[in-house]
């Protein structure tokens, strides 16, 4: 979890580039695998015990991206909605810190 949560808050410093398309002027493929390899190596020297690539790096956030938008989705849904039904249940760390990556109001929730 220690380890999930830095890494996000290392894309989220990155994010400027990261979520960038190719249109924006210095964004380029090789900007983005610099990011990235920025992240792994930050990674590395906070866990020592888990070496993580590149690629890895990207899974774990492609994964933990596609776990919370479905939540963050519902989370949405429901301030729209109207009447009654429970409440949702609380988004945990990673999802609060995946909605501030992407907005809260971000509509590709």
């Amino acid at each position: 979890m220690e380890e999930s949560c830095y890494l996000l808050q290392l894309y989220s410093d990155n994010v400027h580039v990261m979520r960038s398309d190719f249109s924006v002027q210095g964004c380029t493929s090789l900007t983005k695998q610099m990011a990235w390899e920025t992240i792994a190596t930050k990674l590395q020297q906070a866990f020592p015990a888990g070496k993580r690539t590149v690629k890895e790096c990207q899974k774990r956030w492609h994964t933990i991206l596609t776990s919370s938008r479905p939540k963050l989705a519902k989370v949405n849904g429901d301030f729209t909605a109207t009447g009654g039904g429970p409440p949702h249940p609380p988004l945990d760390l990673l999802d609060e810190l995946v909605a501030d990556i992407l907005g809260k109001e971000n509509v590709s929730i």
